[in-house]
């Protein structure tokens, strides 16, 4: 395998679609690293010679130093192996906060939508789309988003009961309805749609994963937990229940299995579940005030003087 080329000329990280939105210039900002903030307000810095994005402080001298040592021994290290590094992929560097001097490191590769790290020995281990979008979503300024990611999270933010969304019909109006806000091609508005939308895609890819997305067993994880078989004491009880609740509760079971699936909680249905269960309580509260207010405007009614005294005659004269 060809050894790749990992002199200055290296292309930007940016190599897709629409122009990402602008960095932020820093006085005291170390040549060849660029300044970005995240819409949380935390600033992270990358730079287009080494490909590398790093969320520590690059101000600071030793902890510069830190970084770019590691950066250089990981190239390195994927030139022993052969790593392919061209294309759009970037290299993440992060110290740790319970180890001083301790430096982790995270590949990531845009157009594969896929991150992996190289251990001192052995290939190289993958992480799934989830953990690239979790990734994405912390560092959203500096590149564009994937071509195909927009119209991937419009496509399955949906409530439908035979899909893996963990959105409700709510929560996807909501998000369509802030998505089509962010259509501008304002260089903030960029950033920002940017970490708006692989944050929906992080969401959805978690309940895929817990679903087995992908998988040939995927629609057994779907589908509602089969019942195990009632022994006669259940059979009783279930029968006392019946009488006693008039089947309501047999109801409420169906709708609880119903939620529960193979591959664990099904988020959207259990959510029309307890939205269900308040609103016959709330309906149920509205009409037990109905009857006691009846009662009370009964109660209340006065009654006169002269009837209770003709009442009163007659009890005499018997």
């Amino acid at each position: 395998m060809e050894t790749p080329s990992l002199t200055h000329d290296t292309p930007a990280i940016d190599a897709s679609g629409s122009p990402p939105s602008p960095p932020i210039e820093h006085a005291s900002l170390p040549d060849e690293w660029k300044s970005h903030v995240h819409p949380n307000g935390l600033p992270y810095s990358t730079c287009d010679r080494h490909r590398a994005v790093t969320s520590a402080d690059v101000n600071n001298l030793e902890v510069l130093q830190q970084v770019e040592a590691c950066i250089n021994k990981i190239k390195r290290r994927m030139q022993t192996r052969g790593i392919d590094f061209s294309g759009d992929c970037e290299i993440f560097v992060e110290l740790s906060n319970d180890q001083p001097g301790a430096v982790d490191h995270l590949m990531v590769d845009h157009k594969k939508k896929r991150t992996f790290r190289i251990p001192d020995q052995g290939p190289p281990v993958y992480g799934s789309q989830y953990e690239y979008w979790n990734h994405f979503c912390r560092t959203p300024m500096h590149h564009s988003l994937p071509g195909d990611a927009e119209d991937d999270m419009l496509a399955h933010i949906s409530d439908d009961r035979k899909t893996t969304s963990p959105l409700s019909y709510e929560q996807c109006e909501q998000l369509i309805s802030l998505y089509e806000t962010l259509r501008t091609e304002t260089p903030e508005a960029i950033g920002i749609r940017a970490w708006f939308v692989s944050r929906v895609l992080a969401c959805i890819w978690k309940a895929r994963k817990s679903y087995r997305y992908g998988e040939p067993d995927a629609i057994t994880t779907i589908e509602p937990e089969e019942e195990e078989p009632r022994s006669w004491t259940q059979h009783f009880l279930n029968i006392f229940l019946y009488v006693l609740c008039f089947g309501t509760h047999e109801r409420y079971l169906t709708q609880l299995r119903h939620a529960h699936t193979n591959g664990g909680l099904h988020v959207t249905a259990f959510q029309k579940f307890l939205g269900g269960m308040l609103q016959e309580w709330a309906d149920s509260n509205l009409l037990g005030t109905v009857f006691i207010s009846a009662n009370m405007a009964f109660l209340a009614i006065p009654v006169g003087d002269s009837i209770l005294e003709a009442q009163y005659s007659i009890l005499k004269l018997d």
